[in-house]
């Protein structure tokens, strides 16, 4: 199977858009917390918001933090 040279994905191109155009940003996160009170669109709240999360560098992680002993 060959993968098209110019294909960019969904979500590559998504954070570019939001990078770009800060309103864009702020309305996305708008509508993202907004969609988390809907049971059925929690999911898709959720990944618009880590779409915007990104966009701001911030980075998550589901390792637990270690502790530093001096």
């Amino acid at each position: 199977m060959n993968k098209v040279k110019a294909a960019v994905s969904h979500h590559e191109r998504e954070i570019a858009e939001l990078r770009a155009n800060h309103a864009l940003a702020v309305e996305y996160l708008k509508a993202s917390m907004e969609s988390l009170e809907a049971p059925n669109d929690r999911v898709a709240g959720l990944l618009a918001l880590l779409a915007v999360l990104k966009t701001v560098g911030m980075r998550l992680s589901v390792e637990p933090e270690r502790e530093l002993h001096a």
